[in-house]
């Protein structure tokens, strides 16, 4: 290799370097100005999205504390509905004695006069084969 071939591919050599160099820089030099484009943005959106976490924040907070008064209410609306059932079924109770207390009485007058009845179709009839003779033997 000659000198005058080393001199052109080692200028070559440069040029392709320069080159490069030039594009990192300029590449540098934009993501530099996107960067600041970006922390613009972060500075004007940053503030703007801390508020509205803070307005939900305190939203969710007082939604909390009238979540805690509600939840009392429905606690003692269903005592009250328990209470209130227990109440029922003994009104229930109590009203089905006082139906079914008649009503049992009723059938227990019923079988006594039916038993009674018997009893007495029974007598007589036994009687009458006594007087008409049909019964040998007492029972």
């Amino acid at each position: 290799m000659t000198a005058e071939t080393f001199n052109l591919f080692a200028a070559i050599c440069l040029v392709v370097l320069t080159a490069a160099v030039l594009g990192i820089a300029w590449a540098v030099i934009r993501s530099g100005a996107e960067a600041r484009r970006l922390m613009a943005e972060l500075h004007e959106e940053v503030p703007r999205t801390l508020r509205q976490a803070s307005a939900t924040a305190a939203s969710v907070e007082s939604l909390t504390a009238d979540l805690a008064s509600r939840v009392e209410r429905l606690d003692r609306l269903a005592d009250e509905a328990e209470e209130t059932l227990v109440a029922l079924r003994a009104t229930i109770a109590a009203a089905d004695s006082i139906v079914r207390g008649p009503a049992d009485v009723m059938d227990g007058a019923k079988r006594t006069a039916e038993s009674m009845g018997k009893g007495l179709l029974s007598g007589a009839d036994r009687l009458r084969r006594r007087i008409a003779g049909e019964d040998d033997a007492p029972t």
